[in-house]
């Protein structure tokens, strides 16, 4: 059952959470830290995101929280560090990329 109390007080919280995950390009970048650090120069050439947006788009997620970097050297690396993303996107999974559910509906 939900505590509609408990969520009327942390529906602000959760609406910002979910504006800022709420960008396909985020997802993509995010989904490809899911368990792993990688860097920014991995990041560009596996996703079709132009240098400029993907800058815009870690920069983003870095001061909402949901990342963290790490420098070594000439290289930055970028990690999930908000543990609700990572439910997230299990949950965004769940519902979008599963056959059954798409059928179902």
């Amino acid at each position: 059952m939900i505590d509609l109390d408990k969520l009327q007080l942390n529906s602000f919280e959760a609406a910002h959470f979910l504006k800022t995950l709420a960008n396909s390009n985020r997802l993509v970048i995010l989904s490809r830290l899911l368990g792993k650090e990688t860097c920014v120069g991995d990041l560009e050439k596996n996703l079709n995101i132009s240098q400029s947006a993907l800058s815009q788009h870690l920069s983003r997620m870095r001061a909402e929280g949901l990342v963290s970097t790490r420098r070594e050297s000439q290289q930055i690396f970028y990690r999930i560090k908000d543990p609700r993303v990572g439910a997230m996107l299990k949950l965004t999974y769940d519902l979008f990329c599963h056959e059954e559910l798409a059928e179902a509906v």
